[in-house]
């Protein structure tokens, strides 16, 4: 029984202490001098609400941005791993923030939970940043796709405005029952009942358990723009529990596949391709719409005014309704316009045919008095004096000319005045 219980205290302590990552300041990312994406970097020690010092680095640039990208790093990471990836976010326009999480890098601690404690750090790391930004998007690479999925699911943050999740898994009983069967040949039956004296003996040491650990639960209650990474090669989360994460989310999702390994280093292009899908799903980064277009080259008069207007597509209309729809919902009072328009339930497919049908016939009337004007302004006026009558030789004196056109000179008669009885004055 002892060997059994040294065994058991073995697997525990390999699955919430994984190898810590090292490194020191100065290997960070502190100034970067480009004409395209310069920043600087600033260090913050935040305490979380268990009296944790969290080791936080803020990456700004020049001009500052009110969207956020916060990195969330692996179980045995730090915020080293995005490191690399800094000018590119810079350069699309986006401040970046990582974090150490407790247990992990240079921050207090000393277990790793896989969100069990980690969604705390990632709450007092947003509360600290939620008035400098107005938009904030997750990023997370395995653990830490986890954790931003726990986090939603907790708290649904309106601030935030999208997910890149990086190879998550389902269940943490799945990741460690995967990873014993890839090392052992013990058949699966005897690793899930082994599994459950593990689950009991990490309550006791870390206070959660394996199968507390679940990112599919309330999964559909997320309704924000997320975008699932995975990859074939992965032997440690396999892309079944990727998918499967992919199929019950109920947001506008994308998934996009790699040929790397699980922990293998993601290139620039590929994490370009994902920026630039959140950069046109992002309001503040969202191009002019067709009526501002018209608007904008009627009033600066180009000479293109009746030129075509490129549309929004079905698809982009369908999805930033769906997002609306989310805000609405999330609102709890009511206003007697909304209470009418509610009655009247459209389609997104027939509130997009209203939407190009008016949009059509504003563009027809701006353009006609657009043309109008275009002419107006064509038309050459030639404006020539009035002729003169010739004078005659007759001298006409000022006695003699009649000023109401009359044949002979206007006289006045003097009436007599009757009195009561008749007799003239």
């Amino acid at each position: 029984m002892k060997y059994f219980q040294n065994g058991l205290n073995q697997i525990c302590q390999q699955i919430i202490r994984p190898a810590r990552a090292e490194y020191t300041i100065y290997d960070l990312s502190s100034y970067q001098i480009q004409e395209d994406s310069q920043y600087t970097r600033e260090d913050f020690d935040i305490i979380n609400p268990r009296q944790e010092v969290i080791k936080v680095s803020q990456y700004i640039g020049q001009q500052k941005s009110d969207v956020c990208i916060i990195y969330l790093h692996t179980a045995n990471g730090s915020r080293m791993e995005v490191s690399k990836y800094v000018s590119m976010i810079i350069k699309n326009g986006f401040a970046l923030i990582s974090f150490d999480f407790t247990g992990s890098g240079m921050s207090d601690g000393e277990i790793v939970t896989y969100g069990h404690r980690e969604v705390g750090d990632l709450q007092t790391v947003i509360n600290h940043f939620k008035s400098s930004y107005k938009q904030i998007i997750l990023w997370g690479r395995s653990m830490g796709s986890a954790v931003a999925l726990q986090y939603m699911q907790k708290f649904n943050n309106i601030l935030i405005k999208g997910m890149i999740l990086d190879s998550p898994f389902v269940c943490l009983l799945d990741v460690i029952l995967q990873m014993a069967s890839s090392k052992t040949k013990i058949p699966n039956f005897i690793l899930k009942s082994l599994s459950t004296f593990v689950s009991n003996e990490l309550k006791k040491q870390a206070g959660f358990d394996l199968e507390e650990i679940n990112c599919l639960k309330k999964i559909s209650s997320i309704k924000c723009p997320a975008i699932f990474v995975t990859s074939k090669l992965d032997t440690i989360v396999p892309p079944e529990q990727t998918e499967k994460l992919f199929k019950a989310y109920t947001g506008i999702k994308q998934i996009q596949y790699t040929n790397q390994q699980h922990n293998g280093i993601r290139d620039h292009a590929f994490i370009e391709t994902l920026i630039q899908w959140f950069k046109k799903r992002t309001p503040i980064f969202e191009r002019l719409g067709v009526g501002t277009q018209i608007k904008q080259r009627i009033m600066h008069k180009q000479k293109n005014t009746l030129g075509t207007i490129k549309q929004v597509s079905l698809d982009l209309y369908k999805e930033r309704s769906s997002i609306l729809e989310y805000q609405r919902s999330l609102n709890t009072s009511v206003s007697p316009r909304q209470t009418i328009m509610n009655k009247q339930k459209l389609t997104a497919e027939e509130k997009y045919n209203q939407m190009l049908e008016t949009q059509r016939s504003l563009y027809l009337d701006r353009s006609v008095s657009a043309k109008r004007i275009q002419i107006s302004n064509s038309i050459d006026y030639q404006i020539s004096p009035m002729p003169l009558a010739p004078l005659s030789n007759k001298i006409v004196t000022s006695s003699q000319h009649n000023y109401f056109s009359h044949s002979k000179p206007i006289t006045f008669t003097k009436i007599p005045h009757k009195t009561k009885d008749c007799t003239q004055v």
